[in-house]
């Protein structure tokens, strides 16, 4: 628990007060209803969202080596722990300021990563 505290609850309390004090306009991501129960997610997720395996405490990184299986899942999503954050600009493009927190349970454990050289 100290560790969630550490990186999820301190910057997103200290972020919530940027906001508050900026003139800029602010979104946040939908928080999924849906995501009360394990959902299955693809490798494609973690290109855009941040992810914690359950089982190892660790970050997932879009590079991570993991194993889907036959229709291309990798794990479930067990609960949203942060939303997305964007800044909205004028011409309604959204810049991605932070981007939304899972915590998962993999299907298969992250095997190792090919580090040869070329």
């Amino acid at each position: 628990m100290t560790k969630f505290y550490h990186q999820v609850l301190i910057p997103a309390a200290g972020l919530a007060l940027k906001i508050q004090a900026s003139a800029a306009i602010y979104g946040w991501t939908e928080l999924d209803p849906s995501l009360t129960s394990f959902k299955p997610f693809k490798p494609e997720r973690l290109k855009v969202c941040k992810m914690i395996d359950i089982k190892t405490d660790k970050w997932l990184k879009p590079d991570s080596a993991v194993v889907a299986d036959r229709q291309g899942i990798i794990g479930d999503i067990i609960v949203d722990l942060e939303p997305g954050l964007y800044r909205i600009k004028r011409d309604k493009e959204e810049t991605v300021l932070r981007q939304p927190t899972y915590l998962v349970d993999l299907r298969h454990p992250v095997g190792k990563r090919n580090r040869g050289s070329d």
